[in-house]
């Protein structure tokens, strides 16, 4: 079986070696046993293999003798129809099936045919590399990849490898403790550390669950989710790819971004913090961009939630094209001083109580026009996050 596969699959003259139907059917007998026996986390129903191909007439034949090896061992088929490889590789993880499978040769003649299989990490791969247009390549670039020891510790470097980049994995061995644990995009500390000791052209940390982004140059510096949504911003509305007048950040995005994106001819729609609430402002005013300081990044034209690598895709890319240092480049505009203080073991109903209420009404009103001012509970752990921001740091 093992001798049937090449670098991108199963590809032959149709009706010759491996694409014969008695051949094709062997390939689904083996292929589907093996998929089963090796995916054992728990699902309901019978295991499902998802099947798309391409508009070749021998999709037909490859198509049904597929069919027969899966149903003949208990598999369900789902028929997609003319399909492109990165919808069959998406749909197979959305689907949650066993197996995805494209019935397709690529580039070759009509007179060949090939199957592609998707396992668990193919197939988001190939959804994520399909956000880049097809001649998008990292040739050249060094890259450190932080996994956070979370959910992309393989998808993540096998994705940039696949797209011609030098890849340095780090926080990629989880154990089922470590996740998070002093690396990630909430650690960036371990990235820098990283990216300047095998001298990267760029750094790119995920957190946990790789729906977050943080960045860092080739000089070690950190580059945010804020700087981020300018990068992309600017990006976006050159190549009209922009929805809107506008972007969406929150009340923690640094003011700095504001004459920024005026110079685009770009308002900033501020929301509570939450990607949640930054969603549901990009759904209301029919926009396609927004994010948060922290690394959240939506990109609704590309995905319809917060996808961390596919954000690192995006700015990459615009690394690759621009000829310029990551330290130039994502620094799209110079920030406002800002301190974050997290106040732990303080009740948050305090906030409500007319003393604090009348207290920070009277610093805003005292500083209004030249900082700004922030106190609110955290939504994700027991703190009171205080946050200033002001044209010079002794302010």
């Amino acid at each position: 079986m093992a001798g049937m596969f090449g670098t991108d699959g199963v590809r032959a003259r149709i009706n010759t070696g491996a694409m014969t139907a008695e051949a094709i059917v062997r390939l689904a007998l083996a292929s589907g046993r093996w998929f089963i026996d090796n995916n054992p986390e728990d699902r309901s129903g019978r295991p499902l293999v998802v099947i798309g191909k391409d508009t070749r007439v021998s999709g037909y034949m490859v198509e049904a003798a597929l069919v027969a090896g899966f149903t003949s061992i208990g598999m369900d088929c789902r028929l997609l129809g003319p399909m492109p490889t990165p919808g069959v590789a998406y749909l197979t993880s959305s689907l949650r099936a066993h197996l995805g499978v494209m019935i397709s040769a690529s580039h070759n003649p009509h007179h060949d045919n090939g199957i592609k299989l998707f396992g668990s990490v193919g197939r988001y791969v190939e959804f994520a590399k399909s956000t880049l247009a097809s001649d998008v390549r990292f040739d050249g670039m060094k890259v450190v990849v932080d996994c956070a020891n979370g959910a992309a510790y393989r998808t993540a470097p096998d994705t940039l490898r696949d797209l011609g980049a030098e890849v340095v994995a780090i926080a990629n061995e989880p154990d089922g403790f470590n996740i998070n644990e002093g690396c990630g995009a909430v650690y960036p500390q371990t990235l820098a550390a990283s990216v300047l000791a095998h001298g990267a052209d760029v750094g790119v940390a995920l957190d946990g669950d790789a729906d977050r982004l943080i960045l860092v140059d080739e000089t070690g510096a950190e580059v945010n989710g804020d700087q981020v949504l300018a990068c992309l911003a600017r990006a976006m509305k050159a190549a009209g790819t922009l929805e809107g007048a506008g972007v969406v950040g929150t009340v923690m995005t640094n003011g700095g971004i504001e004459p920024f994106l005026e110079g685009l001819g770009l308002s900033l729609h501020r929301t509570n913090v939450g990607d949640r609430y930054v969603l549901e402002c990009m759904k209301r005013e029919g926009l396609n961009l927004g994010g948060e300081s922290s690394g959240h990044i939506l990109l609704t034209s590309l995905s319809t939630s917060g996808d961390g690598l596919i954000a690192a895709l995006q700015m990459l890319h615009l690394l690759s094209k621009s000829g310029q240092p990551a330290s130039k480049l994502f620094q799209a505009f110079e920030a406002r001083a800002q301190k974050l203080v997290n106040l732990e073991g303080i009740d948050p109903a305090v906030l409500k109580q007319p003393p604090v209420v009348d207290a920070l009404a009277a610093i805003e009103a005292r500083i209004a026009g030249s900082a700004r001012i922030l106190v609110r509970p955290s939504g994700t752990q027991s703190l009171i996050r205080v946050m200033v921001e002001a044209d010079d740091e002794a302010l």
